[in-house]
């Protein structure tokens, strides 16, 4: 008489086996999430430290920043003042960051940069050393 194989045991093993490692990758995505998301944006702060006053213009020089982001308008800070800072957390991507008299609509500095995931930019809207608007951007 032929002798019959029992594979009930084997095959729970592998059930056992199989869902200890369901649970150990889901543990994995749960947990690697959050970091995942913050090293697909960027924390921005952008300042306007330009005085008006030192290029004939009104102290507080209200402009408007234009965010582009891939080449594309991504968002707009409007009537932005001297001394004004504010902190957006925005995708990583390449950005173009256009500076605006609010008052006239003439563009007074523009500069392009690429944002990595997880930075921290500053874009800093200034006078340089001939008392020209510029933007400065410094990534960490």
């Amino acid at each position: 008489m032929k002798r019959l194989i029992d594979f009930r045991k084997p095959i729970m093993a592998l059930l056992v086996i199989a869902m200890t490692l369901s649970l150990a990758f889901t543990s994995l995505a749960f947990t690697a999430a959050p970091a995942l998301a913050a090293e697909r944006t960027a924390k921005i702060t952008f300042v306007h430290a330009i005085n008006g006053v030192k290029i004939n213009l009104s102290r507080e020089l209200p402009v408007d920043i234009q965010i582009f982001r891939n080449g594309k308008l991504h968002h707009t800070i409007m009537d932005f003042k001297l001394h004004q800072r504010v902190t957006m957390e925005l995708p990583a991507g390449t950005y173009r960051f256009v500076v605006i008299n609010h008052m006239t609509g003439k563009i007074l500095a523009t500069k392009t940069s690429v944002i990595k995931g997880g930075a921290a930019a500053r874009v800093r809207a200034e006078l340089n050393a001939k008392k020209v608007p510029v933007l400065n951007v410094k990534i960490k």
